[in-house]
This record gives C-alpha cells, sequence and structure tokens, in this order.
C-alpha cells in the first residue's frame, strides 16, 4: 500500500472489493492505521485535497512512507528516512531552470539529520557534499562510506561535520556512517 492509494480510499475513489481490501490491510497495520487517521482529518479539514496534494507532495509522501516500511521491516532505526528533495519542487512562474542542475536531500536518521547537496561534474558523474546534524553533539570520528554498484569510496566527516565524495558516478548508491566501526545509519540514494 502507497500514500496514493490511502489518497484515493479517503476522497471515495475505492469501492466495493477493492476498498475492502485496503481496509482491512489498513486495519491490521497499527502505523499504517494512525498514518491513515492523520490525512483523513487532514482532508475532512480541507488542509489537504485532491487538487493541493499534487507531484511533488505526492512523490515526497510516498518515498517518505517506503523509507519508513523499509526501516520497520528491517526492524532498524538505522536505515535513513527521505523527508526533502529539492528537485521535486516546482520553479517559480517565470524562472528558467538552471543550466546546473544541483538538488539537495535531507534525511533523518534514528533522531540525526543529514543534508546532501549533489552537484553535476559530467553527464556521467558528480559531487556529493553532506553534513550530519547529530542528535547529541557527537564528537567522535565519524567515517563515510560511500558505495556503488562497482566502486566503494570513503570520507570521514571534518570538525564541522561536513563531508564530501568527488566524481561519484550516476546511478544508486549507499552512503553509510560508521562511528568506532560501528554502524550509525545509511541511506540509499539514486543520483
Amino acid at each position: 500500500m502507497n500514500i496514493d492509494e490511502i489518497q484515493k480510499l479517503i476522497s471515495g475513489k475505492f469501492r466495493g472489493k477493492k476498498k475492502r481490501e485496503l481496509e482491512k490491510i489498513i486495519e491490521a497495520d497499527t502505523e499504517l492505521k494512525e498514518l491513515y487517521i492523520v490525512l483523513k482529518k487532514l482532508f475532512e479539514s480541507s488542509l489537504l485535497s485532491d487538487k493541493k496534494l499534487t507531484g511533488a507532495t505526492r512523490e515526497l509522501s510516498g518515498k517518505i512512507y517506503s523509507d519508513f516500511q523499509k526501516a520497520i521491516k528491517l526492524k532498524s532505526k538505522k536505515i535513513g528516512v527521505q523527508i526533502f528533495d529539492s528537485s521535486l519542487l516546482p520553479l517559480p512562474e517565470g524562472i528558467r531552470p538552471a543550466a546546473v542542475d544541483t538538488k539537495t536531500l535531507r534525511y533523518l536518521i534514528d533522531g540525526s539529520s543529514l543534508e546532501l547537496t549533489v552537484y553535476p561534474i559530467t553527464t556521467d558523474s558528480v559531487e556529493i557534499i553532506g553534513v550530519v546534524n547529530f542528535e547529541n553533539d557527537l564528537q567522535t570520528e565519524v567515517q563515510v562510506v560511500l558505495k556503488t554498484q562497482k566502486e566503494k569510496f570513503i570520507s570521514e566527516l571534518d570538525q564541522f561535520s561536513l563531508f564530501r565524495f568527488e566524481r561519484i558516478p550516476v546511478g544508486k548508491c549507499r552512503i553509510s556512517f560508521y562511528m568506532k566501526k560501528k554502524l550509525f545509519g545509511a541511506v540509499e540514494i539514486e543520483i
């Protein structure tokens, strides 16, 4: 089940067997039921409607939901949940897109936050600069490991909790954070 299906169920677009199936799935999952109740209240209060829940909102809420479900399935708070993606935001009217398409991504990892800025270098590589804001001002050495399908890159946080990777191939990758060789958290991104 995804956010689109929940939204369609709330707005009455499902009937009969499909509606009963989705209601049964929601009833069986406590966290999904809580999400359904919150979204239903938002729709009923007119704070959220079909017209307001458009492309960017729908796509980001879908990513948040799938990351959250993945973390629950793996029973881990160490999996990052994406909470922002600048590439999903529409440009204001009259503004042309920039030639260089940078994007900013934000994640929550077990109470700490991660912000990544992705800069295109060539058509098939990017530079990634990130900053980690720890829940408890941890002053320990943190190793950052970025793995693509073929390569592994290693960096460390500096005194400002920043890290940087140059010439990362475009595609799926996983960024993991280790404190004293123990996994602190990880995020999966597609660049």
